[in-house]
C-alpha cells in the first residue's frame, strides 16, 4: 500500500537454503514537529532551537536516536501515529525529558527555555 508495507512474510533462497523473512507491517507516515521555545518571564524572546533528539516507546527501556531538530524543525519516519514515546533532548548542556502520545502528521511544540543561557541573556 502507498505509504507502508502490507503482507507478512515471503520466501527466500540463500544459498540454497530457505528461509522466511517477516516484515513489520503497518503504516509508516513522515511525522513533522515544529518546536518554538519561550522564556517564562519573557515571552517577547522566541527561539527556534537546534538539539539532537532521542526516543523510546513507553514501554522500553533504552533511548534509540532520533535525529536532529534543526532551527526548531524536524520529521521523521521513525514514529507512529497513536503510539506513545518517551523523548530526551539536550539544549545548552542539560537534558529535557518528555512524555508525548503522537496524534498527528503534523506537530507544533512549545517548550520553557528559561533555564537556558537563552532566557538570561
Amino acid at each position: 500500500t502507498a505509504g507502508g508495507l502490507s503482507g507478512s512474510a515471503f520466501n527466500v533462497n540463500l544459498c540454497n537454503a530457505p528461509a522466511t523473512v517477516t516484515l513489520q507491517t503497518g503504516t509508516f507516515k513522515k511525522i513533522y514537529v515544529k518546536i518554538t521555545g519561550t522564556c517564562k518571564y519573557d515571552k517577547a524572546k522566541i527561539v527556534s532551537p537546534s538539539f539532537y533528539v532521542f526516543y523510546k516507546l513507553k514501554t522500553s527501556t533504552k533511548y534509540k536516536y532520533l535525529g536532529y531538530v534543526n532551527k526548531g524543525l524536524f520529521s521523521t519516519t521513525a514514529l507512529i501515529q497513536g503510539e506513545t514515546y518517551d523523548f530526551r533532548a539536550t539544549f545548552g548542556g542539560k537534558q529535557y525529558y518528555t512524555t508525548q502520545t503522537v496524534t498527528n502528521s503534523t506537530n507544533t511544540a512549545v517548550i520553557d527555555m528559561s533555564s537556558t543561557s537563552f532566557c538570561s541573556q
